[in-house]
């Protein structure tokens, strides 16, 4: 997909999951300041979850609203995110939804882990929103390379 063809098609759909609501809110600030993207957060994993299904219904009953793309924290109450992606990339609805982890951790085994269940990319999640701007770049760059949506 050409930088042209990215900025003419509809907006990006991504599905945030992050319970700290001062990252939520920096990234969904990052992500709809610097990318045509819509922004739906969900705080746990058990939400998150859920929301894949419906959106799937309702996909099924013509409205896509299924996400082109998940952000994805690790350390979630009710289900975590190493839970949660290995249930979406088991999940022949989701599987094919991309996952990129945005955690504080920065632990070796963590991101061997996530990348043997299937997630797309691992990225440390930044403090301040100046630094969100090489992520959304990066972001960007791989919804056109893969073509996502």
């Amino acid at each position: 997909m050409s930088e042209k063809e990215f900025h003419a098609q509809q907006l990006i759909k991504i599905l945030l999951v992050e319970d700290n609501p001062d990252h939520a809110m920096i990234i969904k600030r990052a992500l709809t300041t610097l990318l045509s993207a819509t922004v739906e957060t969900v705080t746990n994993g058990r939400d998150a979850l859920n929301f894949l299904k419906q959106s799937c219904l309702n996909t099924a009953n013509g409205l896509n609203q299924q996400p082109d793309i998940i952000l994805l924290d690790l350390k979630l109450p009710k289900l975590d995110g190493f839970q949660l992606a290995k249930i979406i990339k088991t999940d022949a609805r989701f599987k094919s939804i991309p996952i990129i982890i945005l955690t504080t951790s920065t632990r070796s085994e963590d991101r061997e882990q996530l990348f043997a269940c299937g997630v797309e990319r691992y990225i440390t999640k930044p403090t301040h929103f100046q630094d969100f701007q090489q992520i959304t770049s990066e972001i960007k760059a791989l919804i056109c390379r893969e073509n996502f949506v």
